[in-house]
């Protein structure tokens, strides 16, 4: 089968240093309910220096299912790297602390609580194939999981680690994960996106960000399994293209958090192309 081809219509777009806020929605772009009372999109969380806004766009409901995931993310997945980076609302690294569990060689454990700077710092990500929508398949293998680590700034002294090994806690919640990523796949879409592109689509993603999954909706979410260099030296990377396949034509929105790391690629299907017949 040959590879979906991907044909960008929006420019790949930085959120490190671009800050940009889009026309108000004017609606709740989830449940597009009448009536209600509106708050602003960050349509990368604003917890990892998301500062792409989308105004007026999401309802109280809707905003508390998509922060759910969001919140997850950040707390479970990537609480000390994002610590690290300076991403935390709890401010320096250097007096943040971390928590660890020191196993002794006659078995005891001890839970320490050093510096964020002081021990080495995980980055863990899962890598998929595309979506199962484009690929016309399901996945020949279950996602991998691929990391980075942050060496410390200054290592915990000598004489509090001697003798044991340690372990810290990394909890990744591959469906949360998808609908973060759908709900930042949707949400660009719709703002970035020219409108007489978009209404080309049926769009794929409001109904299951509202609602959720009970595992990782991998029709519409997915990567790519090889890796490629970042584009350049943004935090994140994020851009808009129709994706075509033997399959289907479809809006696809590739994502790529912490790029400088080299993490995984992913292509979301916001929408898929209403044949005008």
């Amino acid at each position: 089968m040959k590879p979906p081809i991907i044909n960008r219509f929006t420019p790949p777009t930085t959120v490190l240093i671009t800050h940009e806020t889009y026309p108000p929605a004017g609606e709740c772009i989830y449940c597009r309910r009448p009536n209600l009372t509106l708050t602003e999109e960050h349509i990368i969380p604003a917890g990892i220096m998301g500062r792409l806004v989308l105004p007026e766009a999401s309802c109280h409901d809707c905003r508390e299912a998509t922060h759910i995931h969001e919140t997850r993310f950040q707390n479970l997945q990537i609480p000390g790297f994002k610590t690290r980076l300076r991403l935390s609302r709890r401010g320096n690294p250097k007096r943040s602390r971390v928590r660890i569990e020191k196993i002794h060689p006659n078995g005891t454990r001890e839970i320490l609580n050093p510096k964020a700077n002081e021990v080495p710092t995980f980055l863990s990500m899962p890598r998929f194939d595309f979506p199962t929508l484009i690929l016309g398949r399901e996945w020949e293998s279950p996602p991998e999981f691929v990391g980075t680590v942050l060496s410390p700034d200054s290592p915990v002294p000598a004489e509090e680690v001697a003798e044991g090994n340690f372990s810290t806690t990394i909890r990744i919640n591959v469906t949360s994960f998808c609908l973060m990523l759908a709900k930042i796949a949707h949400s660009f879409a719709v703002a970035a996106c020219p409108p007489e592109q978009l209404q080309k689509y049926d769009l794929l993603l409001p109904d299951l960000i509202r609602n959720g999954a009970d595992k990782a909706p991998t029709h519409v979410v997915g990567g790519e399994l090889k890796s490629t260099p970042p584009q350049g030296a943004d935090l994140h990377e994020i851009a808009a293209g129709d994706a075509t396949s033997e399959f289907g034509r479809f809006l696809s929105v590739r994502i790529r958090l912490f790029a400088p790391w080299h993490t995984p690629v992913y292509h979301v299907l916001a929408g898929k192309y209403r044949d005008p017949s």
